[in-house]
């Protein structure tokens, strides 16, 4: 998707949206496995929790740093960063659970519920909080150049 649009700025948001609709996906796909058995349960989370995890690492090592650099720690990244760190957890408690109950066959836990909940808090205050500072604080050819980096 590099150079899929002039403006790195609503470049920004259309990656972010096509990774939500993809992890809303893989997360609809990993509920919908349990009738499958599971080892299918357990091999659509792993998928998740990776693409999960790459989009953190991108948002922590490079979006969040670029933005700081030029504003300093702001309340805004720091939610953020903390909600990632949640999202981590409960990713850990999910993944607890699927393998805790390999004799049987997992039900849905508050823990999948919470992840879920969370994963779209995050998603609208990147929408509506984030995405503005952004446009406000890094210059467009800097937001390009990263993007460049965004994982696919």
């Amino acid at each position: 998707m590099k150079g899929s649009s002039n403006n790195p700025y609503a470049r920004q948001r259309e990656l972010h949206n096509k990774f939500h609709e993809l992890l809303g996906m893989l997360f609809a796909e990993f509920s919908e496995s349990r009738s499958k058995g599971l080892e299918d349960v357990q091999k659509k989370f792993t998928i998740f929790r990776s693409c999960l995890y790459t989009h953190m690492k991108w948002e922590e090592s490079i979006l969040y740093p670029m933005l700081e650099a030029d504003m300093g720690e702001h309340k805004v990244t720091s939610k953020l960063r903390k909600q990632n760190l949640q999202l981590r957890e409960l990713v850990r408690y999910v993944d607890s659970g699927l393998k805790f109950r390999k004799a049987q066959m997992p039900i849905a836990t508050k823990y999948e519920n919470n992840l879920w909940e969370l994963l779209k808090a995050h998603w609208a205050m990147e929408d509506d909080q984030l995405f503005p500072l952004v446009e406000r604080y890094i210059e467009k050819g800097e937001l390009d150049s990263a993007l460049d980096l965004f994982p696919e």
